[in-house]
């Protein structure tokens, strides 16, 4: 039995928090961010009260530091098909649910949203 004495150093046989299989773990539904739901209820003219009732899962892009690709879903719809956990990319499977997906950069207003077509509500049924 060898004890390791230098366990600070990074081993490199052991997979970092970067690598592509932890990108895409699964999560639960989360609230939105400030800056997304301001956007929507601003810019967008959505019901405050509809927008802030929404759920979202996100990930960061690799490619730039700082921004987040992001899908808007109604948590209500989510539990129709069972899942409560998901990903990001296993809502691809139920394009249906996701009403808004766009990005979003960290620690600034900069927000793109695209509505889903064929999508007319503007506030909660």
């Amino acid at each position: 039995m060898s004890i390791k004495w230098k366990f600070w150093e990074k081993d490199s046989g052991t997979p970092t928090s970067s690598s592509k299989n932890n990108i895409d773990k699964l999560q639960k539904p989360k609230d939105l961010p400030d800056r997304v739901g301001r956007h929507m209820v601003v810019k967008l003219e959505l019901d405050p009260d509809w927008v802030w009732s929404l759920k979202c899962v996100f990930r960061k892009q690799a490619d730039k530091p700082g921004w987040f690709d992001i899908k808007i879903f109604d948590p209500r719809e989510l539990e129709a098909t069972g899942s409560k956990l998901l990903s990001y990319s296993s809502l691809d499977a139920h394009p249906e649910i996701i009403l808004y997906q766009g990005t979003y950069l960290d620690k600034s207003d900069q927000v793109t949203l695209t509505k889903r077509e064929g999508d007319t509500r503007k506030h909660a049924a």
